[in-house]
């Protein structure tokens, strides 16, 4: 049987400034927009070496994803627990789509999760939070 791959579905816009690595992700991903964002990401992530950081996560234009992208999703989120992550914050318009992605992804459980209603308040107190952060 042949090998069926699909075009990537999904967009996303990251970033990194002042300690902050921000993403913000727009649309449906399956299997191969997740893996391009998990790969792109990764390779953000390793700028950023092993100094406290944060994480910004604009869900607002979200709408799901595939259940075969859930584990990279989890994956990526491990690689943040495993580093150090300060606190993670959520940009969110429907708390039950929030609900689904965190119940579907068990590295976020762990992580200190922080719902904010606008972009600017979710910088401040984030950058707030990474300058009160103590280097391992």
């Amino acid at each position: 049987m042949p090998y069926l791959q699909f075009a990537s579905h999904g967009s996303y816009r990251l970033s990194y400034q002042d300690g902050v690595l921000y993403y913000a992700v727009n649309g449906c991903f399956n299997f191969e927009g997740v893996s391009r964002w998990r790969d792109d990401i990764l390779m953000l992530l390793d700028k950023v070496g092993h100094a406290p950081f944060c994480v910004l996560v604009d869900l607002t234009r979200y709408d799901g994803m595939t259940q075969d992208a859930l584990p990279i999703v989890n994956e990526v989120n491990e690689c943040f627990n495993q580093r150090q992550l300060v606190a993670k914050g959520y940009l969110c318009a429907s708390r039950v789509k929030f609900d689904m992605l965190y119940g579907q992804t068990p590295a976020i459980s762990s992580q200190r999760g922080i719902m904010f209603r606008t972009l600017e308040e979710a910088r401040l107190r984030l950058t707030g939070l990474l300058a009160n952060a103590q280097p391992a």
